[in-house]
């Protein structure tokens, strides 16, 4: 019996926990140079995972693996002076690169957050579009 349970244990076990793959195809990447900030939030707006990715001019790629299931929202930005935030001018607009899940934008800020959230229930690809103001 205790073979049997030490098998199962080796074998289900790490199989259940692997979870899921969100990849991100980010568009529009103006240049190379700087970093893409891509943070992933839950359902309630908290911050899951967050990570940072070289630029590459045209398209960027990354992904978050190990996922559990659920609804998740990708918002990222192209940080391209290398000063780990998103510059904006005086009065709030970005000057540099920004997008979300979806493609959801408004007239002044994001749209409403739940039109940002995507569903991970198996592993999936979503694109990004990023805006240059």
């Amino acid at each position: 019996m205790k073979k049997h349970f030490f098998l199962v244990a080796i074998f289900v076990i790490p199989l259940t926990t692997l979870g899921y793959e969100l990849k991100v195809v980010i568009n529009n990447v103006k240049s190379d140079q700087g970093n893409i900030w891509i943070e992933l939030l839950d359902v309630n707006k908290d911050s899951f995972k967050d990570t940072k990715i070289r630029a590459q001019e045209g398209v960027s790629i990354m992904s978050f693996k190990g996922l559990p299931e659920g609804k998740y929202a990708v918002r990222l930005f192209h940080d391209e002076n290398v000063n780990d935030e998103l510059d904006t001018n005086f009065i709030g607009i970005p000057k540099e690169g920004y997008g979300f899940s979806n493609d959801a934008h408004g007239r002044f800020g994001p749209y409403d957050f739940k039109k940002w959230l995507i569903e991970v229930k198996k592993d999936e690809t979503i694109q990004v579009n990023l805006e240059y103001l």
